[in-house]
């Protein structure tokens, strides 16, 4: 297996990010598989490298899932990722709270400026003027 880590400078308000790239064969059934994707969620491990590069410099032999219908797909890392499925819920439990807090509450608001509108007691800021 060979396995670099490459930088990504970041712009002018973000920090760089590293990743990963690697290159590993296989062989399955007397054929032989080359391969670079790592994980399936995160196939460079972009933002998240740990100490991936150091810890399989060459030649390091790796564990490597496959498809048993189709070998050529292939990744190092198995399964879900974790981190980034906790992220994700979180942040959509936040935007979820968000859209029904603004849900119950705007058309009250809404209601309430119409009610005022209608009434005439809506103040100078909303005199209607006539030309």
């Amino acid at each position: 297996m060979q396995c670099d880590e490459i930088y990504h400078p970041g712009g002018r308000h973000s920090s760089g990010t590293y990743s990963i790239t690697a290159t590993y064969t296989y062989v399955i059934n007397e054929r032989r598989y080359i391969e670079h994707q790592i994980t399936l969620w995160n196939p460079d491990l972009r933002g998240r490298t740990g100490d991936f590069a150091a810890r399989h410099r060459v030649p390091s032999p790796v564990d490597v899932y496959y498809d048993p219908q189709n070998p050529a797909n292939a990744v190092l890392i198995p399964g879900a990722d974790e981190w980034g499925n906790r992220v994700s819920i979180i942040y959509g439990g936040v935007l979820f709270a968000f859209g029904l807090l603004a849900a119950l509450l705007l058309p009250s608001k809404f209601a309430k400026y119409k009610a005022l509108r209608h009434s005439g007691k809506h103040g100078a800021a909303l005199v209607n003027r006539k030309s």
